[in-house]
């Protein structure tokens, strides 16, 4: 009798305490900032100054070496694709060209486009490509037989860079970049502004 009313008993005690629920995982704030810390920043602006070769030197050749400035504004997503966009100009200048004529040249380009980053760590290896309108000219001093003319054209431009990051928010790289299938007349005469170009980049991202 004293063991059946234990069994009874236990049987009743071990029925009234509700089976316990596994508590949640919770993320601690330190894996959530590491998280934060190694997502890449998407948005970009980088400062471009180099050198560029326009390629028809028969119209350009006084002035067919420019030096070149630029801006750029770029992002990307966590795939490394994304869109870019910017303003990139260019001057040359050379006197006593003939007969005390003093020559500059100088092309004005805004651009849009694609742009594919890769992450290697610290290095980046980037590549783009769009299109562009330009504005470009050639003027004299003094007249005569040198070219003295402006006109604007649409292009298609295509560039590739190695980028480093040299913290979390600034990197510096070079960039290699061509320009072609611009269309232009100066002084009724037909050219071109089509250009290879290498510039040193800094930038900033955030």
């Amino acid at each position: 009798m004293r063991r059946t009313i234990l069994l009874t008993a236990l049987t009743l005690a071990s029925c009234g305490n509700p089976p316990v629920a596994p508590l949640p995982l919770e993320t601690s704030d330190e894996t959530q900032d590491v998280e934060r810390e190694d997502a890449p920043e998407p948005h970009r602006i980088s400062f471009l100054a180099g050198a560029r070769s326009l390629g028809d030197e028969e119209i350009w050749d006084p002035v067919a070496e420019e030096l070149t400035l630029g801006v750029q504004y770029s992002t990307v997503g966590r795939s490394g694709f994304g869109i870019e966009f910017g303003l990139i100009g260019s001057t040359g200048f050379k006197d006593e060209v003939s007969a005390n004529v003093d020559v500059t040249g100088a092309v004005l380009e805004g651009f849009v486009g694609l742009r594919k980053e890769f992450d290697w760590g610290k290095w980046r290896p980037a590549f783009g490509a769009g299109a562009a309108l330009i504005a470009a000219g050639i003027d004299n001093d003094a007249g005569g037989g040198v070219l003295d003319d402006q006109d604007t054209s649409k292009g298609y431009y295509a560039h590739g860079g190695l980028f480093y990051d040299y913290d979390s928010s600034a990197f510096i790289g070079v960039d290699v970049r061509v320009l072609t299938g611009t269309e232009l007349v100066f002084d009724a005469t037909d050219a071109d502004a089509d250009y290879q170009q290498i510039t040193l980049v800094l930038g900033l991202r955030f």
